[in-house]
């Protein structure tokens, strides 16, 4: 697999648990091609899960048939990832707010808050019929 800048990929995915991990596995190669050296390979990778999974369950619900798109831009300067899902979404700002109990008893809601350590960038918005998350790298210099 010959990958050159400017580069676009384009997966969709079923609303599974799991098939996240055929993406991450092609994505893993990807990256290492475009830089073999580079220590945000497994930032990416963990954010991009985390957004799949929450499309897979929050925005589509699990069902199988509702498909997940990830769209991936990588230029000189960034990588760039978008997670559509055909859920309602919700409102970013009421989503921002620090997870602090950190002795809660369901493990659960941490998602944005990890993208958000990860990524660089994280937005949530709508495009036409569908609720996305934006994840955005700096590549190494």
């Amino acid at each position: 697999m010959t990958v050159c800048i400017p580069y676009e990929k384009h997966w969709t995915l079923d609303s599974v648990i799991g098939e996240e991990k055929v993406l991450l596995d092609e994505l893993a190669v990807i990256l290492m091609k475009l830089d073999p050296a580079s220590a945000r390979s497994n930032d990416i990778l963990s954010a991009v899960a985390e957004a799949c999974l929450n499309a897979f369950e929050h925005g589509n619900r699990l069902i199988p048939t509702l498909p997940v798109q990830v769209y991936m831009v990588v230029d000189d300067g960034s990588y760039c990832f978008r997670i559509f899902d055909e859920g309602s979404g919700f409102t970013p700002i009421l989503s921002s707010i620090d997870r602090t109990d950190t002795q809660q008893k369901e493990a659960r809601g941490w998602g944005l808050l990890i993208m958000r350590n990860l990524a660089d960038r994280c937005e949530c918005g709508r495009n036409d019929d569908h609720f996305y998350v934006e994840l955005q790298f700096r590549r190494s210099e």
